[in-house]
């Protein structure tokens, strides 16, 4: 049976609908990235096919399971296969291809390169852009066409459904969510979709519709903590610090590098120096260094652990105590930003961070947000108003422009 990390509602709802004997043709798994989707949707498949009952060793060895995920253009099914085989072994795994671009081993610094002459895979505890660049992955109407809904007609097998797993259905291009639309219409006999999205609000309302949705919450901070030392072996100190700058992201969390992470708060403390003085001494290596080091996810992760850090300031600056903050051992450098910033506006600063996580998602160039972002802290920091309007962003493009 799929090891599942928290999630009790959920798992409670699912084993309602499986023993209630009546099974919708469609579900949808809707949360925050990171949380266990997959592996409810895989604990799912398994509780609706009684593979626990059949003698097979899970879902990846049933004829009647089939799992699909977003792919690059000019991808393979054999890299396809690969991805399935992780999730096979760890429901956790990382296996997006933009999170994950190769399929070289983790445990290794493999030289080959993956299908598209990426660089080779330094696997998700290296937590960079060496090695792993972002692939573009979706559901391209030949790929669903030609790989996926020719199956759907299959006649099962073995167990009592066909039940098909679609991750990242967001990703679906027009010409594909309109053909799976009408699968959903009129769906094959004896089918069963289990669709999983991080972006819920990306989804055609018209797919939406046609599925019982069951919203997966966030986990616990404590439950990830517990998870991170149980689980996975992380000493306290390092639960406690993983959880907080993933956001509750296990899948992210438990593969992260710690000596990695240090590194980069160690560089964000210098970017905030840098953007109080304005000095593009400090700032332009900080900045250039990410720019080259950081995959998109990875910059994403570096704003968290910058809203980390600033939420300490907050907390520092209001209690005076060390005890409740999350960078503990940064405590002399907390003291002397929160003696130095006495008129910061703080929580503006941390509200930037969201709009720039959204921004990130969205392509904007990394490099140049990261210095627009300290020409705004620069005013924050002074306890003034940022020079540029939230309403016109696109100003700050000449100061940064070379």
């Amino acid at each position: 049976m799929i090891r599942l990390v928290g999630q009790e509602r959920v798992k409670t709802e699912i084993d309602r609908i499986v023993e209630s004997g009546r099974v919708s043709h469609a579900y949808l798994l809707s949360g925050a990235p990171g949380i266990g989707k997959k592996a409810l949707a895989l604990y799912f498949a398994e509780r609706l096919n009684r593979v626990a009952e059949s003698g097979k060793r899970g879902w990846m060895v049933h004829p009647d399971i089939h799992l699909f995920m977003p792919m690059p253009k000019n991808s393979g099914m054999e890299e396809l296969a690969a991805r399935v085989a992780w999730l096979a072994d760890d429901p956790y795994a990382i296996v997006d291809f933009g999170l994950r671009p190769a399929t070289a081993s983790v445990a290794t610094d493999d030289a080959s390169s993956d299908a598209e002459g990426d660089e080779p895979d330094a696997g998700p505890k290296s937590g960079s852009k060496s090695g792993s660049r972002n692939r573009n992955a979706f559901y391209s109407a030949d790929y669903f066409r030609e790989d996926i809904a020719p199956k759907f007609h299959l006649t099962p097998y073995q167990g009592p459904r066909s039940i098909f797993i679609l991750t990242g259905v967001e990703t679906m291009r027009k010409e594909a969510a309109n053909s799976f639309l009408k699968v959903l219409e009129e769906p094959p006999p004896n089918v069963v979709f289990i669709l999983v999205t991080d972006r819920f609000n990306g989804l055609l309302p018209t797919i939406v519709s046609r599925c019982q949705v069951l919203h997966v919450p966030p986990l616990p901070k404590e439950t990830v903590r517990q998870a991170l030392m149980d689980l996975d072996g992380f000493q306290p100190e390092d639960a406690d610090y993983l959880t907080s700058a993933t956001f509750g992201n296990y899948a992210q969390a438990r593969f992260m590098d710690r000596t990695l992470l240090k590194g980069i708060r160690s560089e964000l403390v210098e970017f905030l120096r840098g953007a109080y003085r304005l000095d593009p001494a400090t700032l332009h290596p900080v900045i250039a260094g990410w720019d080259k080091s950081l995959s998109r996810e990875s910059a994403i992760l570096l704003l968290n652990m910058m809203e980390v850090f600033l939420l300490d300031l907050v907390t520092y600056r209001a209690t005076g105590s060390v005890d409740r903050l999350t960078n503990r051992d940064q405590a002399d450098v907390i003291r002397k930003f929160t003696g130095s910033l006495t008129d910061a506006r703080l929580e503006r600063m941390i509200e930037e961070l969201e709009a720039g996580r959204r921004m990130i998602r969205q392509n904007v160039n990394v490099k140049y947000y990261l210095y627009a972002l300290a020409f705004r802290f620069a005013a924050w920091m002074r306890g003034h108003d940022a020079a540029i309007a939230d309403a016109e962003p696109w100003h700050h493009l000449p100061a940064v422009n070379p």
